[in-house]
């Protein structure tokens, strides 16, 4: 098997996206409260080299507690969501969450 290669594409004190590139994981990682410019933006770019590199997996890592405005959840779900779902190779998505440290969601597109 491969080695993972970490490829960072948008770092800030609130939220860490990068790709590992032997699983084709995209890894969406919040830490505490992400204000909305920092979402978008790491967001859109996540999207992007999703896209680009047609990546299979995203991860969602939120045991750090991630928290994002109810603005930008119903941007990334009217927005971003459909655009994964019409343009990407995203096959399964993970959500982990602070209380439980386990997946809470996990299915297919």
């Amino acid at each position: 098997m491969a080695s993972s290669i970490y490829n960072i594409l948008y770092t800030s004190a609130a939220l860490t996206v990068f790709e590992d590139t032997s699983l084709k994981l995209m890894v969406v990682h919040p830490h505490g409260l992400v204000p909305s410019n920092l979402y978008r933006k790491g967001l859109i770019t996540a999207v992007e080299v999703a896209i680009e590199k047609q990546l299979h997996h995203w991860l969602v890592n939120n045991i750090e507690g991630g928290i994002i405005s109810s603005e930008d959840q119903v941007w990334a779900s009217e927005t971003v969501a459909p655009l994964l779902a019409a343009e990407s190779r995203i096959q399964k998505w993970l959500l982990s969450n602070r209380k439980t440290s386990i997946a809470k969601s996990y299915w297919k597109i």
